[in-house]
């Protein structure tokens, strides 16, 4: 299985991301999105309007609009260096550092 892993870092809009051969992460319009290239549509979006998406380094994955507001997140805080993975099988995952445990999943929504 194939993953794109994110470590404390952060992106601005108008991002994406090839994810194997099916999906494309996208971050554009400050909507986090995660699409199935074959059917053409998202199967799983964070259904926000921000600036910035941040995998952070206590492990929260947030999204934050211009005047600096978290308008999404995770939950995870409190995973120190954990790795945010978009993986080639749909799915969205947030690993702890040693990458042995998920502490937040989302799954492709398929029609």
């Amino acid at each position: 299985m194939g993953k794109l892993l994110f470590q404390s870092i952060e992106f601005s809009r108008g991002t994406s991301w090839s994810v194997g051969a099916r999906y494309l992460l996208s971050f554009t319009a400050g909507n986090l999105q995660f699409w199935d290239v074959r059917s053409n549509r998202s199967v799983w979006e964070s259904r926000s309007r921000g600036d910035r998406l941040a995998m952070q380094s206590d492990g929260n994955l947030a999204i934050y609009d211009a005047a600096g507001q978290c308008v999404w997140a995770s939950h995870t805080a409190g995973h120190p260096n954990a790795f945010f993975a978009a993986q080639d099988d749909g799915t969205l995952a947030i690993y702890t550092a040693d990458q042995k445990r998920i502490v937040w999943e989302a799954r492709a929504v398929r029609a």
